[in-house]
């Protein structure tokens, strides 16, 4: 009924706003038509809310509840996926491709025909991606459709990537360029297939090396050639190698990971002439083998080949003409001048100097010779003098490589010497024989002396015998071998046949009686081990000082006193200390005597019995276990009669108990006071008025008559009792402190107690050696 201003139409998409959309004014009645755009949302369902006047600028007579919401539904895109990883197969052995790859890809929610780009991608040795040829794939159907694809991959497009196992992956629509939307684009990667690249096998030659390195015209030359495998595929090929122009082939077959070292059946021969030889060898592999790399499959070497000059002597042509060039033959004249010739055919070229002389000192002349040309002949013409008995020519090269030394000796007739008489050279000819007689006696000598001579080894034998057994040295009249106690006497008594003239001989010869054929002595006997035996060393032993009884040995000065203080009287420590030093001696000369006893002659047993001997003695002192027997804790409690066990009976015990106190007396053999026992007290108290026990009266009498002379020793029966002679006191001997047995203590006077102070004293006592009273 009103006209209405311009407002907005607000736009909400599941409570989301959006671009709100204008409205032009109205007159009073009208209307008007809106559109709202927007960008589909993913799939799902939705609520479009419209609210007209959103910002309030036309007032209305209703503001309230004027919203509408219209539900919409996003149905979802087609959308492209791998079904699974690419797959990749190669034919068996084709180590460089070309490599299949096959896969399938996935269509939701379309219809109709569509052409889906793809391409695979390889990660190459940098961190980054190799990205392969592109292709494409159509997929065609309605809803749910699957479409198989399926590229090659070339060595052209690995090449340079290291050779192992790679990962492939194929990408829908690497570029964005389909002609489609879909869905998402998170899974147009497919996942990782796997890609080998097998390492190709490449066949490596090393450089060749030549025996010898360098060689001489027309000398062979034996080539060597590493060859190696660089691969985990055996190969099998051809090496091709040449050498001086000649061409050659041999097979090569190697496994994988081999490497050889080859060499020709034969050394190969040189040309003629000095110069280079070059050797080159190249490997081909068979047409369904392989090699990665061709350039280091060929080698090559040039070795250097000199021609020096060669010369040979021609035998035939050897002349022989006097000083007047007329031929001449043996026997020469002493003192005439003749001329030797001898041709001589070359190879190759160069000069060469022979010196002519008669192999001693003498030298006839040095004749040059000089090649120029390949095949050139020559003649060696020396001129000497002849002279008595025979001439010798040689002709000598100054390099031994171009020719042998060529010796000729010639006859010279006798020359007669009229000054000389038939005497003389009767005389001349005995000296001679009777020298050359000398000289053959000197070496008989000396062959006999090297002949008959002994070795070390063999004059150390004839100066001693070894036992076979052991090979220890003898002395030669022993039975038994004192190295390892081979049975020597037994062995005198056996014989062998000798394997060379078939006689018996005893087995201990080293050389047949009969024919002197060695004979191998140890292998009749058994071998022992030689024992070496050690020698006796003696030990000084210390000597054993007199004992001075005049000296006074470092102590205590009052021993008597010191050993006092411990318990223990000096006389008795004496007493006890002579009567164990009589018994240790009895002891000694009794295990003495049973040594003796049991004395054997240990010379006559052999190793058995002796070694039985020994592990049958047995000790004769007592070990310690027997020497304190009796005295352990075992003993002691078992000699105290049956033990009882006390149990407890409930009452509060301690130390001060008096049965307690009692039973500890009678296992300790103690004397004490028990509590609640009287004590009698006869000496010290006095005082009757003192409280406590009862105290008697008591009468002590403390003189004494000393009228019983000491009795005197045997030694002091002529002694002189000189006051004015000064006297020289004995030292007193010290003796360990030992306890008296129990058959000493049966054997003292009985005790008694005194009267006055309670001391123990001599039952037959006439008065107390301690408080000094006096008994009738």
């Amino acid at each position: 009924s009103e006209p209405a201003a311009a407002s907005v139409l607000g736009v909400a998409l599941n409570g989301a706003a959006m671009d709100n959309v204008a409205v032009d004014a109205l007159a009073a009645g009208a209307s008007t038509t809106l559109t709202v755009q927007f960008d589909a949302p993913p799939t799902g369902e939705y609520v479009l809310r419209l609210t007209p006047d959103a910002e309030d600028a036309v007032v209305e007579s209703q503001e309230e509840n004027q919203d509408y919401d219209l539900t919409l539904t996003v149905h979802p895109r087609m959308d492209l996926r791998h079904k699974a990883a690419p797959t990749v197969t190669v034919v068996e052995g084709a180590l460089n491709g070309p490599w299949t790859v096959s896969g399938e890809i996935e269509r939701f929610d379309g219809d109709g025909t569509v052409e889906v780009p793809l391409r695979l991608e390889v990660p190459n040795d940098n961190g980054g991606t190799l990205m392969l040829g592109s292709f494409s794939v159509t997929v065609q159907g309605q809803g749910y459709a699957v479409a198989t694809w399926q590229t090659t991959i070339d060595g052209d497009d690995v090449i340079g990537l290291q050779r192992i196992s790679r990962e492939v992956v194929a990408v829908i629509d690497p570029y964005g360029t389909g002609a489609f939307v879909q869905e998402s684009t998170t899974n147009d990667r497919s996942p990782a297939g796997n890609l080998d690249l097998l390492p190709i096998p490449d066949v490596q030659l090393d450089p060749p090396i030549a025996e010898p390195p360098k060689a001489n015209s027309g000398d062979p030359v034996l080539w060597y050639v590493g060859i190696s495998n660089v691969g985990e595929i055996p190969v099998r090929g051809t090496l091709e190698y040449s050498f001086e122009g000649i061409d050659y082939e041999d097979r090569i077959f190697l496994d994988a990971a081999e490497d050889m070292m080859w060499r020709p059946d034969d050394a190969l021969p040189t040309a003629l002439g000095a110069h280079d030889a070059v050797f080159e060898a190249r490997y081909v592999p068979d047409s369904d083998s392989w090699d990665f790399d061709p350039d280091n499959s060929r080698v090559s070497a040039t070795i250097e080949v000199v021609a020096p000059l060669r010369l040979s002597w021609n035998a035939p042509t050897l002349t022989l003409v006097d000083a007047n060039s007329e031929s001449a033959e043996a026997p020469l004249t002493p003192g005439q001048t003749y001329t030797m010739s001898i041709g001589v055919t070359s190879v190759e070229t160069g000069p060469v100097n022979y010196t002519c002389d008669d192999g001693g000192t003498t030298v006839f002349e040095v004749i040059p010779v000089t090649i120029e040309t390949r095949g050139q002949r020559a003649t060696v013409s020396c001129t000497f003098v002849a002279q008595t008995g025979q001439t010798s020519v040689r002709l000598v090269p100054d390099d031994v490589d171009v020719s042998p030394v060529y010796t000729r000796a010639y006859g010279s007739a006798e020359v007669v010497d009229d000054s000389i008489t038939d005497e003389q050279r009767s005389l001349r000819g005995l000296l001679s024989w009777a020298g050359l007689l000398v000289l053959v006696l000197i070496g008989v000598l000396i062959l006999g002396v090297i002949i008959t001579r002994d070795r070390d080894e063999e004059v150390e034998r004839d100066i001693f015998e070894y036992c076979p057994s052991c090979d220890g040295e003898l002395e030669g009249d022993e039975d038994k071998c004192p190295h390892c106690r081979f049975n020597l006497a037994k062995a005198r008594l056996q014989f062998h046949e000798c394997d060379a003239c078939g006689e018996s001989i005893p087995d201990l010869m080293e050389n047949c009686a009969y024919c002197g054929a060695p004979q191998d002595v140890t292998s009749f006997f058994e071998q022992r081990k030689r024992q070496e035996r050690k020698a006796q060393v003696e030990i000084e032993l210390p000597v054993e000082e007199e004992e001075d009884d005049d000296v006074i040995v470092t102590g205590t000065e009052d021993f008597a006193a010191t050993v006092q203080a411990f318990g223990y009287d000096e006389e008795d420590l004496e007493e006890d200390w002579d009567e164990n030093m009589d018994l240790a001696e009895a002891q000694v000369t009794q295990a003495q005597g049973r040594l003796d006893a049991m004395e054997v002659d240990l010379d006559a047993m052999t190793e058995e019995e002796l070694e039985a001997w020994e592990n049958s003695v047995t000790p004769t002192l007592r070990s310690v276990k027997e020497s304190f027997s009796g005295q352990d804790i075992d003993d002691i409690i078992a000699s105290k009669g049956d033990v009882q066990a006390l149990k407890d009976d409930g009452a509060e015990l301690s130390a001060s108990d008096a049965a307690i106190r009692e039973r500890l007396f009678e296992l300790t053999g103690e004397e004490g006071v028990l509590p609640g026992e009287k004590v009698r007290v006869d000496a010290g108290l006095t005082d009757s008025g003192l409280a406590g026990n009862e105290i008697e009266e008591a009468t002590a009498d403390f003189s004494f008559e000393d009228t019983d002379a000491l009795p005197a020793s045997p030694a002091r029966v002529d002694t002189v009792d000189d006051e004015l002679t000064p006297k020289r006191a004995k030292p007193k001997r010290r003796r360990s402190a030992t306890r008296r047995r129990p058959a000493d203590a049966e054997q003292e006077a009985p005790m008694a107690e005194c009267g006055a102070c309670g001391a123990d004293i001599p039952a037959d006592a006439t008065s107390c050696s301690v408080c000094g009273a006096t008994f009738e």
